[in-house]
């Protein structure tokens, strides 16, 4: 497997989620919310093969320290 599940914030496995990408250990895969076409707007314009999402700021703490400083 590719990716390890390293935090999230729920009981019933549907919210955000950060997780380990192990071919690569300069990243992390994060899901979160879509962005609205008015918040995309703000952004201008997003490189190609790059993605904008939200996701729950306290999620972040919740990243393993050895992640975060790796």
């Amino acid at each position: 497997m590719r990716f390890r599940l390293l935090a999230d914030l729920c009981e019933d496995g549907d919210c955000p989620k950060v997780y380990e990408y192990k071919p690569d250990a300069d990243y992390v895969a994060l899901q979160g919310y879509r962005l609205s076409d008015d918040e995309l707007a703000e952004l201008g314009e997003i490189p190609p093969g790059e993605i904008v999402i939200k996701f729950p700021r306290a999620l972040v703490t919740h990243i393993p320290t050895e992640v975060r400083e790796a």
